[in-house]
């Protein structure tokens, strides 16, 4: 009898711990699903203090995974002073994480968008574009080829603009930027031919403009250069009528309409 009364105890016991542990299972799930959601509604404190939370309880690596990254994004999104910090902590703790590579670009859109294009480079390189849908594909491709022509590498920037030729958001992108390239190589010809094709109802059709007249004065060709006075208002003044001064000397390019800054090249 007594061994009977001590196996029910034993099972009981086990019965009570099982279910304390089912219970701080679940209460994380609920704390990172909560956390999940604030995130995807920009609420990226909430997101933070509901994970942090979380991280207080027992739960699976696989939990704790998610909450730092979620952490380290929402840290990213508030621009606070260690985001970089918590993310390369992230990339360096989980280097299998199904998450790494959407880390990594969060690494390289940061510098990115604070015009360090080198940075922005580091944290780009490798990521495989077939490792995202259509939309972020040509987000990775373009501000991968933008940094390298801010970093004057244009074999690398052309190679990633011709892969946008056919994209529904970059075309027009790749067009006038392959078309910069051999304008700064100096390949005036292939330039001024690129230039000209793009067409007027184009975004960069006034800044394609603006490097057919450099390329005329390049040429010589001062009154043709006057010829294209009809461009936009900032174009009207670009060329001059032959008084030996290169118009708009240093002028950059334009970049992609969804940068929120960094919208010239550097010098």
């Amino acid at each position: 009898m007594r061994g009977h009364k001590l196996a029910m105890l034993c099972l009981a016991s086990a019965s009570m711990l099982s279910a304390q542990n089912a219970t701080t299972t679940a209460g994380a799930d609920g704390y990172l699903s909560r956390g999940i959601r604030m995130y995807d509604n920009k609420n990226f404190t909430g997101c933070i203090d509901q994970l942090s939370e979380l991280k207080r309880l027992e739960a699976p690596a696989s939990v704790y995974e998610d909450a730092d990254f979620y952490i380290a994004m929402a840290k990213m999104q508030r621009n606070d002073a260690d985001c970089v910090d918590a993310l390369e902590r992230f990339v360096e703790a989980y280097p299998a994480s199904i998450h790494r590579l959407e880390a990594r670009m969060a690494l390289g859109d940061h510098y990115f968008y604070n015009n360090d294009f080198a940075a922005a480079l580091r944290g780009y390189e490798g990521i495989p574009a077939s490792a995202f849908d259509a939309d972020k594909r040509g987000d990775l491709l373009f501000r991968r080829a933008f940094c390298r022509l801010n970093t004057k590498d244009y074999d690398g920037a052309a190679a990633e603009l011709r892969q946008l030729r056919a994209d529904s958001q970059y075309s027009e992108h790749s067009a006038y930027y392959l078309a910069y390239v051999d304008y700064a190589r100096g390949d005036y010809d292939s330039a001024e031919q690129a230039f000209s094709a793009i067409r007027k109802n184009s975004r960069f059709w006034g800044e394609a403009q603006f490097y057919l007249c450099q390329i005329d004065f390049k040429k010589e060709k001062i009154f043709r250069c006057g010829e294209r006075r009809q461009g936009p208002s900032r174009q009207k003044t670009a060329c001059r009528d032959g008084h030996g001064a290169e118009p708009y000397a240093g002028r950059k390019p334009v970049s992609s309409g969804k940068q929120r800054r960094g919208d010239w090249l550097s010098d």
